[in-house]
Order: C-alpha cells, then structure tokens, then sequence
C-alpha cells in the first residue's frame, strides 16, 4: 500500500491518537488546531441573490452555519452581518438552536453592492459590545 499524505500514514500506522497513553496524538492534534483556527462559528457557502419584485428591488441572502468549538446557548442573542461593498451593514438577530444549519434573510435595497461579506456576532448581555464568532465570508 503506497499512503503519500502523512495524516493518512500517520493514521494507518496507529499513532493519531496516542493510542492508550492518554496524550494527544500528531493527528489529534493537528485536527484540534485547525478547528481552533477556523473559529467558533463556520460559515460556508453564502449567497446573495438579486431578485427584481413588485415592490422593488430585495437581496436574498443565504449561509450555512455549523459550530465549531462552541455550542448555541439560547441566553445569548446572535446577530447575522451583511455587509455590502457600499459600505452598507445590515445586522440581523437570528435565533439559532441547534450546532449547524443555514440562515436567510431578505433585503429591500435601492442600490446594492456587487459583493457582500457576512459573519455572525453575539450578544452576552444586554447593552454589551458584539462579539465576533466567525470570519467574514463572501456572499456570491
């Protein structure tokens, strides 16, 4: 058997975990260093589309969640940033109950951006600052 990538060798040969020895092993490690690098909160495959309607021109705007190194608390408020290439944000409370799934919103606009970005925030405490959960991603 020919394994190029080392994660697999290292994986095929037993020693991603450590095995019984109770320490972290290579794979466990480099696993737990990229999910920490990722954020708290994934976002991925985000959309915006244009949509021309009776009342004007909206955005509809999609993106998948999952959480990464922290779990939904429902004492908390999260807020969902769209940000147009005009410098406009919109910031959406969202409620969110379970670790992964997708959110959507609809937006009027006179003029929007050609590109938008997003990322989700939370909220602790009333009158308390956002805290930023993921990196911004695109909307296409």
């Amino acid at each position: 058997m020919c394994v190029r990538n080392p994660l697999i060798l290292t994986a095929v040969l037993g020693l991603c975990c450590g095995c019984d020895s109770g320490k972290e092993g290579f794979v466990d490690r480099r696993i737990r260093e990229q999910r920490e690098a990722q954020g708290p909160v994934i976002l991925r495959a985000g959309v915006a589309v244009p949509q021309y309607l009776p009342k004007g021109t909206a955005v509809s705007f999609s993106v998948d969640y999952r959480f990464n190194t922290v779990v939904p608390d429902p004492n908390v408020v999260y807020i969902w940033e769209i940000q147009s290439s005009h410098g406009d944000t919109f910031k959406v409370p969202v409620e969110i109950k379970q670790d992964h799934g997708n959110l959507i919103h609809l937006e009027y606009m006179r003029h929007y951006g050609k590109t938008f970005t997003s990322r989700l925030l939370m909220i602790e405490e009333e009158g308390a600052e956002p805290v930023e959960l993921s990196h911004r991603v695109e909307l296409k």
